[in-house]
């Protein structure tokens, strides 16, 4: 593909709008198909491609804004998100569950009891401690109540922001260890 094309405002705008079709976030795919008309062909090229010729890239933008936040409602947010992917994992393991109650030492668990027994406790203790206590704690207390006592933020926000990123790898470790493991087997 020669060079020309790559810098071409029309080439920007396609490859911009597949990215975003990608992420599937159509309330921005809506506002990109506006933009060429909003501001012309040439700005839209500067605006395209600003944050690749910034100092600083967007890798760095994102990890400053949701990485090291230190907003009470950003921290909340990514709370949300991990109570999602959470409950994506307890879902896995309550299908693995009920699959194997379907068929009794078939394939799914290959007969291994203490898979299935550590499958059952895993998914407990994932919903009660991984998944529940985030959403009061981190969802709740995080996001709303700041905003109803009409607070700014929290005493001390990056210990709040610290809180939240010790359960993503609690989560990883503990799914790590009770499948690889086969341990925590309680029934």
């Amino acid at each position: 593909m020669p060079l020309d094309l790559l810098e071409t405002p029309l080439f920007v705008f396609l490859v911009g709008t597949h990215l975003l079709k990608a992420l599937s976030l159509k309330f921005y795919l809506s506002l990109a198909f506006l933009l060429p008309i909003y501001l012309g062909s040439r700005n839209l090229y500067n605006f395209s491609m600003s944050f690749l010729n910034s100092p600083r890239s967007f890798f760095f933008n994102f990890l400053e804004k949701w990485v090291f936040t230190t907003n009470h409602k950003r921290v909340g947010i990514n709370y949300m998100w991990y109570v999602v992917i959470a409950g994506v994992v307890t879902t896995v393991f309550a299908t693995a569950i009920k699959l194997e109650l379907g068929e009794p030492g078939s394939l799914y668990c290959g007969g291994n009891m203490r898979l299935y027994l550590s499958l059952v406790t895993g998914h407990a203790v994932i919903m009660v401690f991984l998944a529940y206590v985030p959403v009061y704690y981190g969802v709740f207390t995080n996001y709303l109540i700041p905003i109803q006592l009409g607070a700014r933020d929290f005493a001390y926000p990056r210990l709040n922001n610290f809180s939240f990123w010790v359960f993503p790898p609690s989560l990883f470790f503990f799914s790590n260890a009770l499948l690889k493991y086969q341990g925590l087997v309680s029934g």
